[in-house]
């Protein structure tokens, strides 16, 4: 399945301010489009993004420092676990 940032933006928008889970580990690509998604999310509310370690698009994640604004996870399990905490 083939998502554009511009048609989900929409959907994830009604979910701030959070806290928020986005989990890419389904996705092939990842644009500066949908970074630029991300980065709005994070702006507005609590944003933790699943990436795997293998993912083709977790290197864009990291140089786009997407890491300074939210958490980003490896799995979803720890992505559950950091809204666990007290």
């Amino acid at each position: 399945m083939c998502w554009k940032a511009e048609a989900i933006a929409p959907e994830l928008e009604l979910l701030v301010p959070g806290p928020v889970i986005v989990d890419l580990s389904g996705l092939a690509f990842l644009g500066s489009a949908g970074l630029q998604v991300l980065f709005a999310l994070a702006q507005r509310g609590t944003l933790v993004v699943v990436a795997p370690v293998n993912a083709p698009y977790r290197r864009a994640i990291e140089v786009a420092e997407l890491g300074r604004v939210a958490l980003i996870a490896d799995t979803r399990d720890a992505a559950l676990k950091h809204f666990a905490r007290p």
